[in-house]
């Protein structure tokens, strides 16, 4: 589907031009990690309040779950980690001050998801 002749790839585009943000700005400033997993909820669940409090520590996030979602925010991030049963799906929107490490951040958080639960295939 398309708005105004752009390619419609998921809420945040669309949402971010019609915030006025050019299609670059958005790019990079929403990191999307998905992923498959073999853990229990429960064990998904300690997995995402793990990396919260590691997000807690780099970027001060306050964290709160709303059924089986993470929801975060703090300096200059905010998004969210959704847990369908078997899946992971991150959305973290930078804001301007940490978007030139963007890159790190994704890189980062990929590499504590691949010490949780192993690289991805």
């Amino acid at each position: 589907m398309h708005l105004y002749g752009i390619p419609r790839r998921g809420n945040g585009l669309i949402f971010g031009i019609l915030r006025g943000q050019s299609m670059m700005e958005v790019k990079v400033s929403v990191i999307q990690i998905q992923r498959s997993h073999q853990l229990s909820q429960k064990e998904a669940h300690a997995l995402a309040d793990e990396l919260a409090r590691d997000l807690a520590e780099r970027f001060g996030v306050r964290w709160h779950w709303r059924g089986d979602t993470l929801e975060f925010s703090g300096r200059g991030v905010k998004g969210s980690l959704a847990l369908p049963e078997g899946r992971l799906s991150l959305i973290m929107e930078l804001g301007l001050m940490f978007r030139p490490f963007r890159s790190r951040v994704e890189q980062s958080i990929n590499r504590h998801l691949d010490e949780a639960l192993g690289p991805e295939v």
